[in-house]
This record gives C-alpha cells, sequence and structure tokens, in this order.
C-alpha cells in the first residue's frame, strides 16, 4: 500500500517490494521484511489456513 519492503530469506535471497507489488508469502522458511523507505511499510496480508493452526511463527534471531 504505502512505502518499501526488503524481504530477506534463509538462504540469502532478497525481493524488493514497491508499493502496488504482490507476492505469495513464503510458506515453511523463515524470512523478513525490512522497510527501506524513509515513509511507513503499509502492507495487506490475505491468509488460508486451519482453525487453530499458527500462521505465524516469531524468530526472534533477526
Amino acid at each position: 500500500m504505502s512505502g518499501e519492503l526488503m524481504v530477506y530469506t534463509r538462504d540469502g535471497k532478497k525481493k524488493n517490494l514497491k508499493a502496488g507489488d504482490t507476492l505469495i508469502e513464503l510458506v515453511n522458511t523463515s524470512h523478513y521484511g525490512k522497510n527501506i523507505s524513509s515513509e511507513p511499510a503499509k502492507i495487506v496480508v490475505f491468509y488460508l489456513g486451519e482453525k487453530g493452526d499458527k500462521v505465524t511463527v516469531i524468530d526472534h534471531k533477526h
């Protein structure tokens, strides 16, 4: 929606995302995003999963 993110994967890959870009969320691998713009990064996320399953696991190493 606004801002610019750099998404980093466990294996060192990165993807630059700007307002209006879309992507399919990485699953079953750790990853994180960093705001690389001077304005707040705002995103919209849609999840589909089984009731009671965790959709996010926080990895405090980043």
